[in-house]
């Protein structure tokens, strides 16, 4: 990970708080990821999904587009009769540092199938501070007394906990 990205991310961190900083106003959170939700729609010319009921994380919204899977891998069994969607486009929002990051987990490059650099420019020109899915899969060393030896940095700062 490069120094500058560490040092970023460092800068966020808390000691107690995992799912979300003490001044965090999940609110005004929420109005600024739909005030851009449809700046990302016209150049995606897709609808996103907005998952406004995220708790337990260290993220607090996604706006997705999911598909529908095809490949009997991704099912939990055999005999499984229901249906599998996975994200085709992830767009998460971190409750620390106004960080966001883009991700995928269908088949595929998500860069050939979709407008990441606008979507990025989109981000960074509302005040968000956009951070590569790659570099957060590196084993966490922050300070928060609560991230066991097996958390990465997305974990600490765009998943569940």
């Amino acid at each position: 990970m490069e120094k500058e990205l560490k040092a970023l991310l460092l800068s966020f961190d808390d000691e107690e708080q995992c799912e979300c900083p003490q001044n965090f106003n999940y609110l005004d959170e929420m109005k600024r990821v739909h005030s851009i939700k449809s700046q990302i729609e016209n150049i995606i010319r897709n609808k996103l999904r907005i998952d406004d009921q995220v708790q337990d994380a260290s993220f607090f919204t996604e706006l997705a587009i999911y598909k529908k899977s095809k490949n009997k891998r991704d099912y939990p069994c055999e005999d499984f009769k229901g249906t599998v969607w996975l994200c085709d486009l992830g767009i998460k929002f971190s409750s620390f540092g106004n960080m966001v990051t883009i991700s995928s987990v269908t088949e595929g490059d998500m860069y050939s199938k979709y407008p990441i650099e606008k979507i990025i420019e989109i981000l960074k020109n509302n005040g968000y501070i956009y951070i590569d899915s790659e570099s957060l899969n590196e084993s966490y060393d922050g300070i928060n007394k609560y991230m066991d030896e097996e958390s990465t940095w997305w974990v600490r700062y765009f998943d569940y906990i």
